[in-house]
Parts: structure tokens; C-alpha cells; sequence
């Protein structure tokens, strides 16, 4: 995705057709970009998204067809028919709720009489009182009161008794109320519906602009019908939450879980025991809160949500023990690295990694990278950079992406990018067929930057990328990699040793010795001491030309011997574009 203008903001859009057909697609200004296994497929257009809308967009998926929800936008849906040829329209509800949001009550000068007292009932006027706008409003007299369904006459109209009358006797002129003022919930007038999930095959709404603290379920079946008709146990659903906050996601977990600014809850009932319109039970579960925006993401069975304030990622998990769901933060240790999200996605386990990979894409353009392996209790974050600003992110299957805003040739554009853990340059092009040759196009999008070289693992010098293309040092025979420059830097935490009686906090340390176990390693610095691996197997000619990798234990003395500090810290970089692996890390301090 490349923007030749003033850059937009991006919203991606989930969408998994089945296990083969998955897509990564992002909404941007006025636009929604569709890829597929990495490759571009379409441009759809959606005019009614604007950049500003854009970042509080959310999206719900089932089958062929996601649907978007923004509270000051008509919901819209996209439907895919195949990987070129996509809809995006306005999603027209069969049935929407109605609320009474101005309560204009009449006490009309005719008479009222119910055909019964419960049920669907016939309502029949002595005077012209049933307009068409009469469906859904409401009358109120003789004990009961009724929602009227249909209207036959200017006299007679079908209700719902909602609540029974107590006799089916003719109610006196001036003596019922007729309540007016009832309405669509959801309008260009009033708002419309922030979040949405499908759960119990309902389409769950939680929250609008002008009724932040609802929740609505279509009909069993029928996503488009919010008609809550006589509460039978396939209607429609409309339930206010006690919380005084506002609802900001929903959830379809273990159970259906809501999360509001202020708090979480949860819909718990036995497996055995669908949700109707007469037994939602919600039941507050914890008192943390959400940041508006940002949807939560199910991994290895808990809700991953960051917490309202955007400084911490809290984990929402039913625990069997307690009958209920806990938070637990799981960034208590880098919460210094998570600075207001605007985007995260979650790389699931794979048949490839064991870990699951978490990305959190931050205001400043940062990108928090996480690693999770909850069999192991391992959480581990770090921050990623790039000489650009990272906007958004998505997962397809195994692979990872991510939207770069970068200024290339004094022209700032965004581009949809891939992670690769065998790229070892930033917005790189790897080239394997076609060689050998030391002459390599396509690379319009790093127009007069400085490149890093890479031929048959082998580092060349840089180039200049001048009308799309470059030519290397030397022709490259098996591949070539050409991009920015990368520098990993890994730094330890201050020396502490357990073994020290007291706190060595206030004693100065030198650093003697640092022992680092590598895998698959060509090259690194440990505080700025170049590691020579050459030395290590003889058979090796340096001037070979494939650069070789290396697994053993390496040994850097001579660090620190001036300078003593109260840190001693460890600092690992690598300046080339190579393979780099750490395993493990030691070291010999001396404490004064």
C-alpha cells in the first residue's frame, strides 16, 4: 500500500475465510487494501471511512462477511466472493431497536379496547389514532401495557403485551397513555453501535454513541434483526449493564465477555444453557478497564486487553477455582516499553514456533515485540525500531506484517511490509531467481537511500538506490538482499548477585569478563569488542565466499578495566546485516 500524498491512518480488518483463504487488509482513508499470502489482490473503496473515524473502527467476522462499526458511522459490510472481487455497503437492518430517547406520552380522546389480556393482542380504537409510524411505540392502561407489531387501520393495530392487562374492558377515552417518542436506537440522528462480536450465532452489539452502556443480540440466526418480538427464546435480546461506564469491546470466549472503560464482565452460564431474552445473567467479574479502540485478542484460552491509560497488557481469565475471571498484568516488567497503543495483534502458536508472538504498535511509532510461552510462564518484551514509524499491524497464519510510515526520497508514504526472520535489512527485496548478476531492480521504494548489500551471506558495500535500481560490489550467485540497515542491540539489567551479602546497588563493578553462547552466529559486538569467530576452527579460510555460521561458546575479556560504574552493564549489537543468535549470557564482575 503506497499513499502519494499526506499519509492516513490505517485500521486492519480481520478476515479468515476459511483455513486456506486468510487476508490481511487494512482500512485507510476512504479505502480498504486487500492482500493475500503477502500479495496485493484489490482496492476496495469505502468513502464513508475518514482518517479521522478510522482508529476507532472495529471489526467482527463470520463466514464470507465482516461487518465494520464506528459510532459516528452506518455500520458497513464486506463481502468477499473471491480474492479479486469484493462489496462494501451500508448494512441494512431488517429490524433495528427502538428506545424512547425525548418520552413524548399522550392521553388520546378515544377509547382503547385489547382482544386479550397477554400474547399478541388486537387493539381497536373508537377513533382514527394507528399511523404506520405507530409500529413500534408503546400504550399503557388497564394494568398493561403493549408494543404495537403492525397496524391494519387507522384503528386497528397488532401489539405485543409486554406487560398483561388486567381485563380485556374497554379502556376510557383520556384514560391510557400513548407513548410516541419511540425510535431507531441507532441512527444518523443518535449514533451508531461501537463494537460487535458473533457469539451463540447471534450478532452481539455492545454500546453506542447515545446509548453507551447496551447490548443488543439479533435473532438466532438472523444477524441483520433486532426485533425483540414477544421474548421468545429465538428473539432479539436488549439488556443495560449496571456499570456506569461505557462498553468498549465484546468478546467471544469461553463465555461472552464485556469490557468497559471502567471494568469487565462476563455473561457465565452453564454450557448447556444458550443466552435467550429472559436469563442474561452479567455479572461483573473485575474493576481494571479498557482502552477505547484497541480489541482484545484470545490467546492459548485468555482474553489478552490493555488496560485503560494504555501502559499495561492485563490477561482476562476464568479461573475454575474461584467460579470467576482475575486480570493478571503481563507487561508488570515493561510497562515503560508500552506507551499508549494504537494498534496489536497476536502471532498465534505455530507447528513452526512454540511461542506466540505479541506486537504492539505504540503513539510514538515504536513497536513493543512480545514473547509469550505460557506453558513456561515466559513473557518477555522488547522494543523494535525503525528509520520510520510504525503504524499498524496484522498476522496471517505464520506470517507477520506491519504498516511503515517512512520518507524516502523527501516523499512520505505508507507501506504494508512483511517480518522475516531470514531478512536481515529493514524494507528490504530478496532476489533468488535471475542470478548470478550484480544488477538488481524493483527497489523504487528506497529511491536515493542507503542501502546495506547482502550476496551469498556476505556483507558488500553499500549502494545508493538511483532510478529503481543498483549494482553491487560483485555479482551474487545464489541470493542477494538489498535494504536499510538493521543494528539489533541487546543490554542486560544492572550486575546483581544474590550471593553478595547486602545490596551491591551502591558498590561500584568492573566488568572482567562477558561469555555469551551463540547459534548460528556470524558476527557481534559485547560492548563494542568485535567477536572474531575465525579463530576458532582452523579449516576455515576467512576469504571463503560464504560467510560461515557458527554454534559455540565465545569469551570477551577486557571489557571494563577503567571506568568502574554501579551497572555493569552488558551490551550486545551487531553492526551487519548477519545472523545472530544469543542463547545464553555470563559474566565476571568485580565488586568494590
Amino acid at each position: 500500500m503506497v499513499e502519494r500524498a499526506t499519509t492516513s491512518g490505517a485500521k486492519r480488518i480481520e478476515f479468515k475465510f476459511n483455513i486456506a483463504q486468510t487476508y490481511v487488509i487494512f482500512l485507510s482513508d476512504k479505502n480498504i487494501t486487500i492482500y493475500r499470502n503477502g500479495v496485493f489482490q484489490t482496492d476496495v473503496r469505502a468513502t464513508a471511512y475518514l482518517t479521522a473515524s478510522i482508529q476507532t473502527v472495529y471489526s467482527t467476522q463470520s463466514a464470507d462477511t465482516a461487518i465494520l462499526f464506528q459510532e459516528n458511522v452506518e455500520p458497513h459490510i464486506l463481502v468477499r466472493f473471491n480474492d479479486t472481487t469484493w462489496t462494501f455497503e451500508p448494512a441494512n437492518f431488517d429490524n433495528i431497536g427502538k428506545y424512547d430517547f425525548t418520552q413524548l406520552v399522550t392521553q388520546p380522546a378515544v377509547t382503547l379496547t385489547p382482544s386479550a389480556v397477554s400474547g399478541k393482542v388486537t387493539l381497536t380504537a373508537s377513533g382514527a389514532i394507528f399511523i404506520g409510524g405507530s409500529v413500534g411505540q408503546y400504550v399503557e392502561g388497564n394494568g398493561g401495557r403493549a408494543r404495537i407489531v403492525t397496524v391494519t387501520s387507522a384503528t386497528v393495530a397488532e401489539a405485543i403485551a409486554e406487560i398483561p392487562f388486567y381485563t380485556t374492558s374497554v379502556i376510557a377515552s383520556g384514560t391510557w397513555d400513548f407513548e410516541q417518542s419511540w425510535e431507531d436506537a441507532w441512527s444518523t440522528t443518535r449514533g451508531w453501535p461501537r463494537s460487535a462480536t458473533f457469539f451463540q450465532q447471534r450478532l452481539w452489539i455492545g454500546g453506542s454513541l447515545s446509548r453507551p452502556r447496551t447490548m443488543w443480540a439479533s435473532r438466532i440466526g438472523e444477524f441483520f434483526d433486532f426485533d425483540i418480538g414477544a421474548l421468545r427464546d429465538s428473539d432479539a435480546i436488549e439488556y443495560d449493564l449496571d456499570e456506569d461506564d461505557p462498553i468498549v469491546s465484546l468478546v467471544a470466549n469461553r463465555s461472552l465477555q464485556i469490557f468497559t472503560t471502567g471494568g469487565e464482565a462476563a455473561i457465565i452460564q452453564s454450557r448447556l444453557t444458550p443466552i435467550t431474552p429472559t436469563n442474561p445473567s452479567i455479572m461483573s467479574q473485575t474493576k481494571v478497564g479498557s482502552e477505547p479502540g484497541l480489541k482484545p485478542i484470545i490467546v492459548d484460552g485468555a482474553t489478552l486487553f490493555m488496560k485503560n491509560g494504555g501502559h499495561s497488557i492485563g490477561r482476562f481469565l476464568y479461573s475454575d477455582a474461584e467460579q470467576a475471571y482475575d486480570v493478571t498484568n503481563i507487561s508488570l516488567l515493561s510497562s515503560h516499553l508500552v506507551k499508549q497503543p494504537v494498534d496489536l495483534d497476536v502471532r498465534k502458536v505455530t507447528n513452526d514456533e512454540e511461542a506466540s508472538y505479541m506486537m504492539v504498535v505504540n503513539n510514538d511509532g515504536t513497536l513493543t515485540f512480545g514473547c509469550m510461552l505460557e506453558e513456561q510462564n515466559v513473557k518477555g518484551f522488547t522494543k523494535a525500531t525503525t528509520d520510520g514509524l510504525f503504524k499498524n499491524v496484522a498476522t496471517d497464519k505464520t506470517v507477520m506484517y506491519a504498516v511503515v510510515e517512512r520518507t524516502v526520497n523527501g516523499v512520505t508514504n505508507n507501506y504494508v511490509e512483511k517480518f522475516d526472520f531470514d531478512t536481515y535489512t529493514d524494507s528490504a527485496v530478496q532476489y533468488t531467481a535471475g542470478l548470478p548478476t550484480d544488477t538488481f531492480a524493483g527497489l523504487d521504494h528506497l529511491e536515493g537511500e542507503t542501502c546495506r548489500v547482502r550476496a551469498d551471506s556476505n556483507v558488500l558495500a553499500d549502494v545508493t538506490v538511483a532510478g529503481g535500481s543498483v549494482t553491487i560490489a560483485r555479482a551474487a550467485t545464489t541470493l542477494a538482499e538489498i535494504g536499510l540497515n538493521f543494528a539489533p542491540t541487546y543490554q542486560s539489567l544492572p550486575y546483581e548477585n544474590p550471593e553478595i551479602v547486602g545490596p551491591a546497588l551502591d558498590r561500584k563493578k568492573q566488568l572482567i569478563e562477558v561469555t555469551v553462547r551463540v547459534y548460528q552466529t556470524s558476527g557481534m559486538r559485547v560492548n563494542g569488542v568485535q567477536v572474531s569467530f575465525y579463530g576458532l576452527q582452523e579449516s576455515i579460510n576467512p576469504l571463503d565466499a560464504t560467510n560461515p555460521l557458527y554454534a559455540c561458546v565465545v569469551k570477551v575479556e577486557g571489557i571494563q578495566n577503567e571506568n568502574r560504574d554501579y551497572n555493569a552493564y552488558i551490551t550486545i549489537t551487531q553492526d551487519d546485516p548477519l545472523p545472530m543468535t544469543i542463547i545464553s549470557i555470563g559474566s565476571k564482575v568485580n565488586v568494590t
